[in-house]
């Protein structure tokens, strides 16, 4: 997920804003806060509306004290948020200063042009080394948002029930298939995998982790399709 600042028909001071994400990391150092009477945030107030509780009131007191920038700090359910997101770009109207990119959204979102380019306002190449993420969050050569959140997702099992089996820990993708079968034959458990079968981001994630399994990607460096081909690894997981 990405945090970044909503274009909107709004006078706004951009400084700082669009990397609220860093800069209240950065509040945690110990370096000594700016004197922001000195600013040009001083006294400016931020609305951030993002589907997570906002940092601790510590944190946010910091980095008022560094910037002179109040958040108003907005908490919505995700599915909410995506909608209200879209609406306000689609319209384009003001809805916050700085909001959520999944990373599922950022060739949408760049495409409605709802969002001011994080590489203009701030010196993204810098950043690069230490936010591998940022090529997931960049369309067309820019950047849609400053990653704020990564998730890493892997596969667990259940070591009793493999004991159980008698089966070793799976290293292969094949190996994996086969415990699944051995679990259900041998009636350690009825349904030894669960996958989210629905129109909706759970599916499609697996979908995208189990291609990654199989040695490929959904798109290639061009954003061409690479699940045709029944040799493909794509196709190879949505079979499997």
């Amino acid at each position: 997920m990405a945090l970044l600042p909503l274009r909107a028909p709004r006078t706004v001071l951009l400084v700082g804003l669009s990397s609220l994400g860093l800069l209240l990391t950065a509040c945690g150092g110990g370096s000594s806060a700016a004197d922001p009477s000195a600013s040009a945030t001083s006294g400016v107030t931020i609305s951030v509306t993002l589907a997570t509780d906002p940092p601790p009131k510590a944190t946010m007191d910091a980095f008022t004290k560094a910037t002179g920038i109040t958040v108003k700090w907005t908490n919505v359910d995700w599915d909410s948020l995506q909608t209200k997101i879209t609406a306000a770009a689609t319209a384009k109207t003001y809805f916050a200063d700085a909001t959520d990119v999944d990373w599922s959204r950022v060739g949408q979102l760049a495409k409605l042009k709802a969002f001011y380019p994080m590489d203009e306002l701030l010196d993204t190449k810098a950043l690069a080394a230490d936010m591998p993420q940022l090529t997931s969050f960049t369309s067309d050569g820019h950047v849609v948002g400053i990653p704020y959140d990564a998730s890493f997702d892997v596969v667990t099992i259940n070591k009793t029930m493999f004991a159980k089996a008698g089966l070793a820990e799976p290293t292969t993708m094949t190996a994996y298939t086969e415990a699944l079968r051995t679990l259900k034959a041998k009636g350690v458990v009825q349904y030894p995998l669960d996958i989210p079968f629905a129109a909706a981001e759970g599916l499609s994630t697996y979908w995208y982790q189990v291609t990654a399994a199989f040695g490929g990607t959904i798109l290639d460096s061009a954003n061409k399709p690479q699940f045709a081909d029944p040799a493909s690894p794509g196709y190879q997981a949505a079979q499997w």
